[in-house]
């Protein structure tokens, strides 16, 4: 269960929000376009009930996603981002098969200062 989404990110939660908001749109309609002769608390009692459960649920995943998210601190933030980058780039790394059979190894040295401009000079030139 330690791959399950939060409830209200996962698939589905569309779903809900979508419900609800035609059981709204139905129990507002069934009240300003009932029949003449019926009451409207009749009509009230009929799509109240079918309205209120997806309302309900719509209600509970957005206070749920917003407790979870103000929970956190930055330093957890930043942990859960590096531990999203980390397994995005060992993944893309198995696809491109890039240690199979093993790391190719690579020499290198350091380049030498010569080529390199003082930092005066450099400062310099930025500034003019």
């Amino acid at each position: 269960m330690a791959d399950c989404e939060p409830w209200g990110n996962g698939p589905g939660t569309g779903e809900v929000s979508k419900c609800g908001t035609c059981c709204c749109g139905l129990w507002g309609w069934a009240g300003h376009w009932r029949r003449p002769g019926t009451s409207s608390r009749a009509a009230t009692v009929v799509a109240l009930p079918p309205a209120l459960a997806p309302a309900y649920l719509v209600w509970k995943a957005f206070s749920h996603d917003r407790a979870e998210t103000t929970a956190m601190d930055l330093g957890t933030v930043a942990d859960r981002l590096a531990q999203a980058v980390r397994k995005q780039w060992d993944e893309e790394a198995a696809v491109r098969r890039m240690n199979d059979p093993y790391p190719l190894p690579v020499a290198w040295c350091a380049a030498d200062a010569d080529p390199v401009e003082p930092w005066s000079l450099l400062t310099q030139v930025a500034r003019a």
